[in-house]
């Protein structure tokens, strides 16, 4: 029991972004596609196959790396076509400021 506990601790608290801030080392688009798969269902003592397909949408990834505690840690956003465009590689990164390009000496 003790062990799930701990397991299920693991998995909600790696998921969190430990970044909130940093800067933009690399973005990239992940074009929409689709995709597939099967899951199975019991009509009585027969397992049936059922097909599914859906359609992922299109993603704009951005990467942000920042220091931390004098580590150096890179974590990757998902954020919207607008703010994707609006910055560049090498621009501010701040997951609370709507886009806009932040010169150095608003940092």
């Amino acid at each position: 029991m003790r062990i799930i506990i701990i397991f299920i601790l693991v998995v909600l608290f790696s998921s969190c972004h430990r970044l909130h801030d940093g800067k933009i080392t690399d973005k990239y688009i992940v074009p929409e596609h689709a995709y597939s798969y099967i899951t199975y269902i019991y009509t009585g003592k027969t397992m049936i196959p059922i097909s599914h397909v859906g359609i992922r949408q299109t993603e704009y990834i951005i990467r942000v790396t920042n220091k931390i505690d004098g580590e150096i840690i890179t974590e990757k956003f998902s954020v919207d076509e607008s703010y994707y465009q609006c910055k560049s590689i090498g621009d501010y990164f701040n997951d609370t400021i709507p886009c806009k390009n932040i010169t150095n000496e608003q940092r």
